[in-house]
Order: C-alpha cells, then structure tokens, then sequence
C-alpha cells in the first residue's frame, strides 16, 4: 500500500453519511471516503498491483481482490463513483446529443472493443455532455461489490471543479495521471476546452500546455495556470520556470486530510463525489 490515511473520527456507525469514490486505472487502485456530515474526508488509501497489470481480465482480477480483502472497502456504501482513466472521452453539446449514437460518437475518437460500455453525463447548469468507455469487465467486477455504483471518467471531476470555481478570464487547469494529462481551458464558469493527451516526460506536458496557450493566443505572464495530479513538488518548480504563473490545484476539503500534504496528487479522486 502506498498510502493509508485513516481519520480517527471514522465510524462504521456513520456508513448512511460515507460516499466511497474509487480510482482505477491499469497502474493503480486508490479510494476515498468522504463524510457529508462533518465535510471531510476520513479515508484515503492508495495501492500498487502486486503483479504487473496488461490487460482488463487481471484488472478485474485485481480489483476482486482488494475489494474484498480491504476492511474500509468491504462495506455497504449508500453511494459509489468510480473513476476510471481513459483517453477514450469526447464532449457533446446537448444539441447533438442522442442516447442512440453514443457509439458513433467514441468511434470517432478511438477505436471500440465489442464489450466496451459507452457511459455519458451532463455537466451541471451546461449544455454539454461527456461520453466516456468503461471496461466492461471492470463495471461488471465493481457493480458485483457496490451496487449502488456510478461510473465517470478522470475529466469529469476536473471540469466540475473548474465550471464551479472559476471566476475569472482564461483559467487553466492541468491534472497528470498515469500518463494522461487533462487540460481545461475556463472562462467565468464557463468550458472553452478539454482535451487530453497521452504523455511520457514531463517536457510533453511543456509542450501541450505551450501549444494550447499558443492556439488561444493567451500570454504566460497573465494565464494563471494550477496544476494537480501525478506530479512532484520538485517538477512542479521545474514547470515554474516555463510558466510563471502556475500553482498547485488545491481544495480546501482536502487540506483537512490530516498529515497528507500532498494531497492534490489525489484531486480527481478526492472530488469525484461531487460530480453529481
């Protein structure tokens, strides 16, 4: 386990205020409690595989396994979301948005494997919708264990967070997970962009954000950048001297994680539950 942060004021007797969000790639499983009642979070839990994972078959395997052998996960959550990464993800204005063409909309980003589920949902108070894949064999696994389980994908809490807190011209928001990177472009609440990237170094991620900032003509001395993700503090101060106006993405629910300093490494997950 590569973190385990456990409150002390968790209560199984307070399970009706819980909601557990889970994040799931094929490099990694971690999880998040967060408790309605006092607004915190009181669980934080971040696990490496113990074998080398390539394919959904040992994925689902996997995740069989740490569902049923972590006491905190082994519960009966009233609500679950979970988070799966994935650069199969589009945005829909509403205006074009059909039930029936979902399909045909991921097949112009990626190309689909017979059992993949093709899931949406519809930001708040927008006309857009997001259209993600979730492994089939990863939903059935996950829906065995939590029944009352929604799935999304690792953009949705980033632009949730954005279309919510941004006040303000040019924004952007940047989150490094597993090799993705997110990059949301915000206005007074309002989306101007997502897109998503596959990198490998982190001078890929120099690259793409120089690259968006070039295509909006947006000037780095006055772009206020934040940054959150798989990401060093270290890396964070190289990336400074590209972009003078980049900060860490935090939120204030998560500063009450006790001890965890590093918590906006974990900012998708920890604000998953309230992509509603």
């Amino acid at each position: 386990m590569l973190l385990n942060f456990v409150d002390r004021s968790f209560d199984i007797k307070r399970l009706i205020h819980y909601r557990l969000s889970i994040q799931i790639s094929l490099n990694g499983f971690s999880f998040s409690v967060f408790d309605e009642g006092l607004s915190k979070h009181v669980i934080l839990r971040d696990y490496q595989y113990q074998q080398n994972i390539t394919n959904y078959e040992d994925l689902s395997a996997e995740i069989g396994s740490l569902s049923a052998s972590d006491d905190c996960l082994a519960l009966d959550y009233p609500v679950c979301t979970c988070l799966y990464i994935s650069l199969k993800h589009t945005l829909i204005p509403e205006n074009s948005f059909s039930k029936e063409k979902l399909r045909t909309y991921m097949e112009f980003v990626s190309p689909l494997e017979e059992l993949d589920e093709i899931h949406y949902y519809k930001y708040p108070a927008t006309d857009t919708y997001s259209i993600y894949v979730i492994p089939s064999l990863v939903a059935s696994k996950l829906t065995t264990y939590y029944k009352k389980i929604r799935f999304i994908n690792q953009a949705n809490p980033l632009i949730c967070g954005c279309l919510k807190n941004t006040e303000g011209s040019n924004i952007l928001y940047i989150n490094l997970h597993n090799g993705v990177a997110d990059m949301v472009l915000a206005e007074n609440k309002q989306l101007k962009l997502h897109n998503a990237f596959e990198i490998y170094h982190l001078n890929d991620a120099v690259y793409y954000i120089t690259a968006l900032l070039h295509q909006f003509q947006l000037k780095l001395q006055t772009t206020p950048i934040y940054i959150s993700g798989d990401v060093m503090k270290e890396e964070i101060e190289e990336l400074t001297k590209y972009f003078p106006l980049l900060k860490i993405n935090n939120n204030h629910r998560m500063s009450m994680l006790v001890g965890q300093e590093n918590s906006y490494r974990y900012f998708n997950l920890l604000t998953a539950h309230e992509c509603e």
